[in-house]
């Protein structure tokens, strides 16, 4: 179970950079690791001036609050890095929110660009039998369509203007997530689906 104290029984491995369990495992006292435990089972907090406040998630390590975007609520994320990198991905942030509706039509015109020609080539793949009477293929989409159905769900700063915004695709691709990647000087330059 996570966030708990174990005990059990352990040999190191050969070049001694590993503890193998070699028993089963009990549940453990032991009031200075509990006190530990507590410790970093706090929630950490940090205020950041015109974004509010963030926490950390310790699974992946990251900063995230919620934002509103364009009147949608999406989650804003950077990596927890020395303070100085924070303040990059904070200023980046910053930058892109500012400006929302510039950035999300640029954003969403890179992943139209980029990704158009492979959604309708899933689409025909999908719905062989989606031809209309006149014999065109009903589930292809122009690319102002492509733009509609993205949804941002979230974004995620960092060092250097670097940016990372993520969409679910509207079924273009089966459920993979649109992502767009660039930085605050050059705007988007890459756009792709992950799994």
């Amino acid at each position: 179970k996570g966030d708990s104290v174990i005990r059990c029984r352990v040999h190191p491995s050969k070049d001694g950079k590993f503890l193998l369990m070699a028993g089963p495992v009990q549940a453990g006292k032991d009031p200075e690791l509990e006190a530990v435990l507590q410790e970093q089972m706090k929630e950490v907090t940090m205020e950041v001036e015109g974004l509010g406040t963030f926490t950390l998630d310790r699974t992946i390590d990251w900063f995230e609050t919620r934002v509103d975007w364009l009147g949608n609520e999406i989650t804003l994320s950077f990596d927890q890095e020395e303070e100085a990198i924070m303040e990059q991905a904070a200023e980046t942030a910053r930058t892109l929110m500012a400006d929302q509706k510039a950035w999300d039509q640029r954003i969403r015109e890179c992943a139209a660009d980029e990704l158009l020609e492979s959604a309708n080539e899933w689409a025909e793949n999908s719905d062989e039998d989606g031809e209309d009477e006149s014999g065109e293929n009903s589930s292809l989409i122009s690319r102002e369509q492509f733009m509609e159905r993205m949804e941002l769900e979230s974004v995620q700063t960092g060092e250097g203007g670097e940016f990372d915004f993520w969409f679910w695709d509207g079924d273009m691709f089966w459920g993979h997530s649109i992502h767009v990647a660039g930085n605050v000087e050059d705007g988007p330059d890459w756009a792709g689906i992950e799994g």
